[in-house]
């Protein structure tokens, strides 16, 4: 079955470049804090399960280096004993949304472990297009 979702993005760069650190060649690093905001929409005609932190749908965030993905992060993927956690469903048509803040700058994708069913691990993964942090 061909797994049909759309995701979607907007970058909001919210202040631009600002100073990060100075190293001890005396050369500055920046950093850039941006507003992602992450889109997730269920086009199929049945419902779809995710892994869930804190009721948060969880994404891995990869980074492209000399063109391979490398992991950059995740969002509610590990989640601490003290937090509800398990499978969220997103039902047909429906939509889910979040937002990944302070983000440096580089090319990314995110990767979003799933299931069609709902007893099953979440073997099988989504990924969004490619987007740019400048």
């Amino acid at each position: 079955m061909r797994t049909v979702f759309f995701i979607l993005f907007a970058v909001i760069i919210l202040s631009g470049c600002k100073d990060k650190t100075t190293d001890q060649t005396n050369n500055s690093s920046q950093s850039v804090i941006a507003n992602i905001v992450v889109s997730l929409k269920n086009e199929m005609s049945s419902a779809s399960y995710f892994g869930h932190c804190n009721y948060r749908i969880g994404f891995y965030i990869e980074r492209k280096q000399n063109s391979a993905w490398n992991d950059a992060g995740n969002i509610a993927i590990l989640c601490l004993a003290i937090y509800p956690s398990g499978t969220l469903s997103l039902s047909a048509s429906q939509s889910y949304s979040d937002t990944i803040q302070e983000i440096q700058a580089g090319t990314y994708r995110l990767k979003f472990p799933y299931s069609l069913q709902s007893n099953s691990n979440l073997s099988d993964s989504l990924f969004s297009n490619e987007f740019v942090v400048q």
